[in-house]
């Protein structure tokens, strides 16, 4: 039987789809680096010192499961986060992305590359000079923007050798299945934040291995999505190239029902769906997603709300109810619960933009904690925690919004304009719509606030992609 590596099949002809058949070995260091990192988040000494000691060996015997270790470590996602190193993990991969542009060999695509991300940077600088908000308090801010210059790592990892796409998805899919049974595992097992020890806690709290945060036997708690954004990687694969078994969709299913975050769960159906080979194929599942979310909303709506915010229990019918009530908003403060209170962040900032006539330019990017302007100083009446109501006009959890917010009108061209422009580069290459179709997803999640693409954990996924594209079509355009 032939291998991956033995034929490679292009994505026109990628209409029948495999079964997905993966050994134990498969598994084998995905599941040790991945519960090292677990171990480092929960700041446990053994994990210091594994992580590094995995990422070199596999640095010399394995480039692909290397990048994905390292991406994963970059990231954070959950396993690790601010606090585990005294540098964040995201900055190191900032620093390493600035050495690389500097000593990396470039060909003529990484140049155009390199030179808009610098562009997009300039026009970014120049709208912020609009704001009476120090520079260097908004470089720290912008800087969240640039994250795609880590495309430059991938491209230094497999400098001077071979890559295949479809060797990488091999690689990839393991680390997807077992961050999905971490997600049963803390959600529905553990009640707990263990195997996903940096994954946001409600009342701000920090697990670690001498005080692990455990809610109690027979309660389910919420655990948010960072370590699943890496799935919108396995989207397309598994819509063109490889048929999941059974048992593998049970555990994707059950880790979103652990996070319960519609957005991220209607995005991984949307992107799976946008990467069906035909149209017939994606109208029949457009409507088997339609089917589905329709039972998850009855379901929902059936099951008693246990949370003080007064969400369903899978937060789907809750969701949904919130446009549904729009039409009856009598006020503002009906329109702030939309989008589980994202509205609410934002009605009072763009009563500032407004106040300040800076529709077309925002208030620059400000920043929530080192922002001191009186001016950038607001009280938000529609925070039901009082102690919360004064805060710094900035920190919407949906992106578009945020965008408008600190560049206005022209940050939000500027912004997708780079976004298209990054894809246009890329189009002719035999995995471009790949790389769409990962845009895409993170795109939807940014919606409510995650894996945004003006920050670090969106940005580096997509330059991550965008560099697979690359390195897979090694600069030979395919036919479009």
């Amino acid at each position: 039987m032939m291998t991956d590596k033995e034929v490679h099949i292009t994505p026109e002809l990628h209409e029948s789809r495999r079964p997905l058949r993966l050994a134990g070995r498969d598994y084998l260091w995905p599941l040790i680096f991945l519960l090292s990192m677990s171990l480092m988040g929960l700041r446990f000494p053994l994990g210091y010192l594994l992580v590094p000691i995995i990422l070199i060996k596999r640095f010399r015997e394995d480039r692909y499961d290397f990048l994905i270790m390292l991406t994963l470590f970059f990231g954070g996602f959950g396993l690790i986060g601010e606090g585990t190193l005294p540098i964040k993990p995201w900055d190191i991969a900032f620093i390493v992305s600035v050495i690389g542009l500097v000593i990396m060999r470039k060909n003529a695509l990484m140049k155009k590359t390199i030179m808009l991300i610098l562009a997009y940077a300039a026009a970014l600088i120049f709208i912020a000079t609009f704001s009476e908000e120090r520079m260097m308090v908004q470089i720290r801010t912008i800087r969240g923007y640039l994250f795609f210059i880590y495309f430059i790592v991938p491209m230094m990892v497999f400098a001077g050798r071979q890559f295949d796409m479809l060797v990488f998805f091999r690689r990839l899919i393991p680390y997807v299945i077992i961050l999905c049974c971490f997600y049963i595992f803390d959600g529905f097992i553990a009640n707990g934040h263990f195997l996903l020890p940096c994954t946001h806690i409600a009342f701000e709290a920090e697990s670690v291995f001498y005080d692990p945060v455990y809610y109690g036997f027979g309660f389910f708690p919420r655990i948010y999505p960072p370590g699943l954004f890496i799935a919108v990687l396995a989207m397309y694969p598994f819509a063109r190239i490889y048929k999941p078994a059974p048992w593998q969709w049970i555990v994707m299913l059950l880790s979103l029902g652990a996070t319960r975050t519609f957005t991220v769960i209607s995005g991984l159906i949307a992107t799976y769906v946008l990467s069906m080979p035909n149209l017939k194929r994606t109208f029949s599942y457009a409507i088997g997603a339609v089917a589905f979310v329709c039972v998850i909303y009855f379901v929902d709506s059936m099951i008693p709300a246990n949370n003080e915010n007064g969400d369903s229990a899978l937060r789907v019918y809750s969701s949904v109810q919130q446009i549904i009530d729009l039409e009856s908003a009598q006020d503002d403060e009906d329109i702030s619960e939309l989008g589980s209170g994202r509205l609410g962040q934002a009605l009072p900032k763009f009563e500032l933009v407004s106040e300040y006539d800076k529709e077309a330019v925002g208030l620059g990017f400000l920043h929530s904690e080192l922002t001191t302007n009186p001016r950038y100083i607001i009280d938000n009446p529609f925070y039901s925690d009082v102690t919360k109501a004064e805060e710094v006009a900035t920190g919407i959890e949906v992106e578009p919004l945020q965008v408008y917010l600190s560049a206005g009108y022209i940050g939000v061209i500027i912004h997708f304009a780079f976004l298209f422009a990054i894809y246009y580069l890329v189009r002719k290459y035999r995995y471009s719509f790949y790389f769409l179709t990962v845009l895409f997803g993170l795109f939807w999640f940014g919606l409510g606030g995650f894996a945004q693409l003006n920050a670090q954990d969106g940005l580096i996924l997509c330059s991550f992609v965008y560099s697979l594209v690359i390195l897979d079509g090694k600069n030979q355009k395919c036919n479009s």
